[in-house]
């Protein structure tokens, strides 16, 4: 019977549970980065922190889990969705001008 009641326990807990997510990055020495190309709004530092990447615009995709949709530029800023609708991790959003 405290078996049953363990199992139930811990199948209760579990579903609480959605999911675990993580960024794992490599040590700088050990990435070879490519330079990014066209990039009208400058660049800055991919989330892992060793390469360069396009930043982002208006109306360009950002943000994400660690930022990894992308960073806007300076003078821009990234509009997440936090609707309800919008599952926890999936906190991507839109690049807009600052005011």
């Amino acid at each position: 019977m405290a078996s049953a009641k363990k199992t139930i326990g811990l199948f209760g807990l579990f579903m609480f549970i959605t999911g675990s997510y993580g960024l794992s990055c490599l040590p700088c020495t050990q990435v070879k980065c490519r330079p990014p190309e066209n990039c009208s709004y400058g660049t800055v530092k991919h989330p892992c922190g060793c390469c360069d990447e396009c930043a982002k615009g208006p109306g360009e995709e950002c943000g994400g889990p660690w930022g990894i949709g992308g960073q806007c530029s300076k003078g821009h800023y990234c509009l997440v969705d936090d609707s309800p609708q919008n599952p926890l991790m999936m906190t991507s959003g839109e690049g807009v001008n600052s005011v």
